[in-house]
């Protein structure tokens, strides 16, 4: 025989089930971390993103910019802190607030028009995410060719490492 019970009741076993874990959690375990010099931010990357270029550049204030570039074939990536200002010649698709960090960030999401780059084959998508830590601005840059796979889920979980340290 049968006892029927109510559609609560199987919901509520059926949820108790889920298990719920962090998405830092979901971070592939051979990822790479990598700290900026001179700064408190750290964040892990997938291996296939090769460092190419970090730097440092003192002003006369006694301020200093310092940057980080990452790439690899489907996926550029830079880091900068207290960039003067950063060219990205490429229109806004999209614009949403999110955490990075444990702070409030501007996500945006970008791409290059047809009148910018009227090649298909050489435009980009990207992502540029911006906040403020202290008396730093951060700002990073993500770009991937239009053609290829959609790497937003990629930079969302890169996005999910970044961290201040000590």
């Amino acid at each position: 025989f049968y006892t029927l019970q109510a559609p609560a009741d199987i919901f509520d076993r059926v949820v108790t089930t889920f298990k719920f874990t962090p998405a830092s959690a979901t971070v592939p375990s051979d990822w790479k971390t990598y700290k900026l010099n001179g700064t408190t931010i750290q964040f892990r990357h997938p291996g296939s993103l090769v460092l190419k270029e970090a730097n440092e550049q003192q002003y006369g204030n006694g301020s200093a910019y310092r940057f980080a570039s990452f790439e690899s074939d489907d996926l550029f990536m830079q880091v900068d802190v207290n960039n003067p200002g950063m060219g990205l010649n490429m229109e806004v698709t999209g614009q949403k607030q999110t955490q990075v960090a444990g702070l409030q960030v501007s996500y945006q999401t970008l791409q290059h028009s047809a009148e910018a780059v009227p090649n298909l084959n050489e435009r980009k998508k990207g992502v540029f995410v911006q906040f403020t830590k202290g008396s730093d601005d951060y700002s990073i840059l993500f770009r991937f060719p239009l053609s290829g796979l959609d790497q937003t889920n990629l930079i969302d979980k890169i996005l999910s490492t970044f961290k201040f340290t000590n």
